[in-house]
């Protein structure tokens, strides 16, 4: 819930004229680009039901609401109708001052979704208050003042803090979000709701399970910008988590499930036998998303429910607010839509060791799916196997791109620059390049203009595509190693600030390039092998 508040003066002295052109509403979109339009019904003389239509990032907001004019004490209430808000109310109020009136206005709101109200609602107070200050200057010029609103009469009006479960937020600060902690209890109570789901749902007719892809596609892409500013929030470069989103949309379109639904059901035959080939759920599966893109890989449990299984997932500590948002907030009401049975969906946030450790030891998780490091992937795979449990993993990458002496160099450099979205932290990119020795200088020559290009930025800035780097030991270990074979070193090699000066301290790690001459002298490189 968020609270607006805008005091003003207007150098007007009728106190009756001020209230007047406050309460012509349908003026208000000449004064203000974004107010689009406003629809006006009277229903007595003191009270109208006003319909407005005001541009709100790359969409429309709209609402009806009801407005009381009480001119004797110049006040105009009003509470939404019906619209976009859960609950919106507020009102202006004309005190006659010195040298004019003041204006008071103040609306508190509220969008009914609490893991984006902190994302989404900030957005819209800001828009509002603008809007506001605006509609004054418009009915009463230039000479329209603005008193400033103290902490203290705004509570809600603050910055962002990172999600902190020790404690309460510092002064002036704001959580993100917050997430209960789960012990093992939780996991325990997780899984036997599960288990206890899986026979129901496995049940289920495949068609009706695809239904869950093809409802939470509508959902995500009606609420796709409300992601990215989430992911934008829990630290991903806006640029990457608008790549992010699309991939998701993309792997629940209608044609991928229509390609679900041809491998899950096979349908084969001669003209004296047909044979039905149905895959089977396999039951409960563990799923443990990565902490530097949780919410992203999160989003196979929505294909791993629409199999047929049953699903406890953890939402990492750090980055828990994604993927409560895509279950919590998308997936779970459409299971309910679908009369899933209770246990379905399971979700904890909680340590990956201990997580980890619990569902090795539990008789009753039959898969765990795993993201991470290889060596840490495949020692679990093991003892996966040696529990009868089928691990899934899915493990760091280390991707090349080959560059030969016909290519289009541009295109290839703008290619190999695409390394540093997320600082390399994304296993979808490549990490190193093999290139032509014909064509060498001038693709170094392209990507160096490349790489010059990307600067720090906050995640939600247009085009921010490096992250923060906060475990770097090993980036200088491999940097040094390749350095002592031989390596040239062409850009970066040291940490950067916000700004984009170098700082020691600093969050982000310059784009760095090694040129390596000679595919022999490369290979036993930590840059090039790990």
């Amino acid at each position: 819930m968020r609270h607006v508040k805008v005091l003003a003066h207007a150098p007007v002295d009728d106190a009756i004229e001020v209230f007047d052109k406050l309460g012509d509403f349908a003026r208000y979109p000449e004064l203000v680009e974004p107010v689009r339009t406003v629809g006006v019904e009277t229903v007595s003389p003191d009270v109208v039901v006003t319909t407005w239509a005001v541009l709100f990032r790359k969409g429309l907001l709209h609402w009806s609401e009801k407005d009381f004019y009480d001119r004797p004490n110049l006040t105009i209430g009003f509470e939404q109708e019906d619209g976009d808000f859960d609950t919106m109310t507020g009102f202006w109020k004309v005190i006659p001052a010195d040298g004019g009136c003041d204006v008071v206005f103040e609306s508190t709101f509220d969008f009914g979704v609490s893991s984006i109200e902190s994302i989404v609602e900030p957005i819209a107070a800001r828009l509002l208050k603008d809007n506001v200050e605006l509609m004054l200057i418009g009915l009463f010029g230039d000479g329209v003042t603005f008193a400033p609103v103290t902490a203290a009469e705004v509570p809600q009006q603050r910055r962002y803090a990172v999600l902190d479960y020790s404690g309460s937020p510092g002064p002036g600060e704001d959580v993100l979000s917050r997430a209960a902690v789960a012990g093992a209890e939780h996991l325990r109570a997780a899984e036997e709701a599960a288990f206890a789901a899986k026979a129901e749902w496995g049940r289920r007719p495949v068609a009706d399970r695809l239904e869950l892809c093809t409802r939470f596609h509508s959902a995500l892409t009606k609420h796709a910008d409300d992601f990215v500013d989430i992911l934008a929030a829990e630290g991903h470069p806006r640029r990457f988590a608008e790549i992010e989103t699309t991939s998701i949309l993309d792997v629940t379109a209608p044609d991928a499930v229509d390609f679900y639904a041809h491998q899950l059901v096979q349908h084969l035959g001669t003209p004296q036998r047909r044979l039905r080939l149905e895959q089977k759920p396999d039951g409960v599966v563990g799923l443990n998303p990565p902490q530097n893109a949780a919410a992203t890989n999160s989003a196979v449990g929505v294909l791993i429910l629409a199999a047929g299984n049953t699903v406890v997932l953890r939402a990492p500590q750090g980055a828990p607010t994604g993927v409560h948002f895509l279950f919590r907030d998308l997936v779970a009401p459409i299971l309910e839509e679908l009369g899933a049975p209770e246990g379905t969906l399971n979700i904890v946030t909680s340590s990956t060791a201990s997580t980890l450790r619990h569902w090795i030891d539990s008789p009753l998780i039959d898969d765990i799916f795993y993201f991470g490091d290889s060596i840490r992937g495949l020692a679990l795979a093991l003892e996966c196997m040696a529990k009868g449990k089928k691990p899934i993993l899915e493990l760091a990458g280390n991707d090349g791109l080959v560059v030969w002496r016909d290519a289009d160099l541009p295109y290839a450099a703008a290619a190999l620059a695409e390394s540093y979205i997320g600082s390399g932290q994304v296993c979808l990119v490549p990490k190193f390049g093999i290139v032509h020795p014909a064509v060498a200088d001038e693709f170094f020559r392209l990507l160096l203009a490349e790489i010059a290009a990307i600067r720090p930025a906050m995640p939600d800035q247009p085009g921010a595509t490096l992250s923060p780097v906060m475990k770097a030991d090993r980036y200088f270990e491999y940097l040094q190693d390749a350095l002592d074979r031989g390596a040239r070193l062409l850009a970066g090699g040291h940490r950067l600030d916000v700004e984009g000066e170098r700082d020691e301290a600093g969050p982000f790690l310059a784009p760095t390039l090694l040129r390596v001459d000679g595919l022999d002298r490369a290979e036993d490189m930590l840059a090039v092998r790990e």
